[in-house]
């Protein structure tokens, strides 16, 4: 009877391997078909650089624009003080009417620059993988980036 019971757990590992470097196989030859075709194409780099109070915002307008994707997000809170700069003096327009110091103040966010390199195929001049884009945007922005939330409508490349 444990003899019986000893086989039927090794037939059960020994499956387990199997499907195991089945599986491990199958993802090597995926990923190595993956790299050979995108060699293959001739993947060039691009670099997208913005410098503006809302810098990811502005990084993805110049990728909707750029290659039509629709892409929407929303700003991250701004719960700390360094998150926002005192904008009341370029923004109000009555500054006349307050002495100076007591208008009312406006509050934008502080934001700064945002690079990022991503590849293009060069005769389709468009990413071969836009939700890596997407992705890769997501995440360059240091830790605030990371409270932005992306959602996207891209066209499936593979």
């Amino acid at each position: 009877m444990q003899a019986n019971q000893s086989s039927s757990i090794n037939r059960r590992r020994l499956t387990r391997v199997l499907v195991m470097c089945f599986a491990l196989t199958g993802l090597f030859i995926l990923v190595s078909f993956a790299l050979r075709v995108q060699g293959a194409q001739g993947v060039s780099q691009v670099k997208l650089s913005v410098d503006h109070p809302r810098p990811v915002a502005e990084a993805i307008l110049r990728l909707a624009n750029k290659y039509g994707w629709i892409i929407t997000y929303e700003d991250p809170r701004y719960v700390h003080e360094t998150d926002v700069v005192d904008v009341t003096l370029s923004v109000r327009k009555d500054l006349d009417k307050y002495k100076p110091g007591e208008a009312p103040k406006v509050l934008g966010p502080r934001g700064g620059v945002l690079e990022l390199t991503y590849d293009v195929v060069p005769n389709i001049n468009t990413p071969p993988y836009p939700a890596m884009v997407v992705q890769k945007l997501r995440f360059s922005r240091n830790l605030r980036c990371a409270h932005y939330i992306l959602r996207s409508r891209l066209p499936n490349r593979r």
